[in-house]
């Protein structure tokens, strides 16, 4: 090969690119790895275009094999070349890329005609059956359905999946199956692709509200979530919705859903939850924008939980005015450890003592303190 002239050498090879004929093959591999000879061998294969296959020698397996392992880490070039030389696409090597995120090659296949027909021709997608039920849809070849179900904390296919959902393709049959992907995307706890179809897609999904809001209820990181649907009138603002912020520690959300409903809520329910979830903030946002709050079962639900300094001190020090005397405040500062010099000024201004009250002093071995409440007891 060295000793013929360059320009002889050239004049040989560019018939493989001539256009007023076809170049008719059986194994497109073995002419592509001819490239490695020499530049000018490289040149003018990369510009051979519109092969064409000898279909009674066409190997499928063997090109299907290729393909797929060129989907997870060949060149864009290679991809190029296959395309522009009428490679025989599957839907098979399709899911491949899809599998393997491949989502520049998946762009390159829309700009050809043949592949792009190929990949929205709904007989295709759908061999058995037009409508795929969820368990058909968990083991189809559907490519929609693949790129739903395959994502990594780092990789996403919402890229593919909005080619594949592009409204302007005519006759789109992908447009008809956000449904069946938005349930695949719940199953496989695919929140992106959540967040993509409830943003862009909810009346396709609206149905599914219900799986939607279990979900949501039963998964953490949804906030932004929930306040899409709150803004847009999306779900309804229930007591029960606002108890699962409480528990999720969405106090932003809380916060703007309170204020969404002017505050038409059950407060004492909700008091119970924040004690439980131990939500300082919202229990200070409640006090604030509840008008005439109880406090004689706001301090009563107390006694329920442990490790209330916090909230007690808080009652203390903004609220002490309002606080109801009949209230088991006395109890509720002693089993807290608030200091003996509060708890006996409580007593001093009136607030309830009971037996009880001074039995846990004496099993606490705080004498002076039983005395106190002692007198104060027996001058009721």
């Amino acid at each position: 090969m060295d000793t013929i002239p360059i320009d002889i050498l050239h004049n040989i090879l560019s018939n493989l690119h001539n256009s007023d004929r076809s170049f008719k093959i059986y194994d497109s591999r073995r002419l592509y790895n001819l490239r490695i000879v020499n530049k000018s061998f490289k040149n003018h294969i990369d510009n051979i275009k519109n092969l064409i296959y000898l279909n009674d020698r066409y190997n499928t397996n063997h090109y299907e094999n290729m393909f797929n392992r060129l989907a997870y880490s060949g060149l864009y070039c290679n991809f190029k070349w296959l395309f522009n030389n009428n490679y025989h696409l599957s839907i098979n090597n399709i899911n491949n890329l899809i599998i393997h995120y491949r989502y520049d090659i998946f762009e390159l296949l829309m700009t050809y005609d043949n592949l792009r027909n190929m990949l929205f021709n709904r007989f295709n997608l759908f061999t058995f059956k037009d409508e795929l039920d969820i368990l058909s849809l968990s083991k189809s070849d559907n490519p929609l359905i693949i790129a739903g179900s395959h994502f990594t904390n780092k990789q996403s296919n919402l890229n593919i999946i909005k080619l594949l959902l592009n409204k302007n393709i005519k006759c789109n049959p992908f447009i008809h199956q956000v449904s069946e992907l938005f349930q695949v995307a719940i199953k496989h706890n695919n929140i992106i692709l959540i967040k993509y179809l409830v943003t862009f897609y909810y009346s396709h999904i609206e149905h599914y509200i219900y799986k939607l809001t279990n979900y949501m209820m039963n998964s953490n990181n949804n906030e932004d979530l929930y306040f899409y649907l709150i803004q847009n009138n999306k779900i309804k603002i229930s007591h029960q919705f606002l108890i699962n912020c409480i528990r999720k520690k969405y106090n932003e959300l809380f916060i703007y859903s309170c204020d969404k409903i002017n505050h038409d809520y059950e407060y004492k329910c909700l008091i119970s939850k924040i004690y439980e979830n131990n939500n300082m903030d919202l229990f200070i946002y409640l006090l604030k924008n509840v008008d005439n709050i109880d406090f004689l079962y706001t301090v009563d639900r107390m006694l329920d939980y442990k490790k209330m300094f916090k909230y007690i001190s808080y009652l203390l020090n903004e609220y002490f005015d309002k606080l109801d005397k009949s209230s088991q405040f006395i109890k509720l500062c002693i089993t807290n450890c608030i200091d003996k010099n509060v708890i006996k000024h409580l007593v001093d201004v009136g607030f309830k003592i009971t037996i009880d009250d001074i039995r846990l002093c004496l099993d606490m071995e705080d004498i002076k303190l039983v005395e106190h409440l002692s007198k104060k007891y027996n001058s009721i």
